[in-house]
């Protein structure tokens, strides 16, 4: 099933489409990881150097 809408796909149409395809999509273990660390790991260091800078004490454990 492909994500672009096809000529005269209402938006509705493509809403549910959109919608049933990532309810079915799972994504590998690994890219999970990798998504993990490449994205959210240097997100929560961040914020916790942000709040460190505001004088909270901050433990983030990742």
């Amino acid at each position: 099933m492909s994500r672009f809408p096809v000529v005269g796909q209402s938006r509705q149409q493509r809403g549910w489409r959109l919608r049933f395809s990532l309810a079915v999509h799972f994504p590998a273990r690994v890219v999970v990881y990798r998504f993990m660390a490449e994205v959210v790991r240097p997100a929560v260091v961040a914020v916790a150097a942000q709040l460190r800078d505001k004088g909270v004490d901050v433990v983030s454990r990742f």
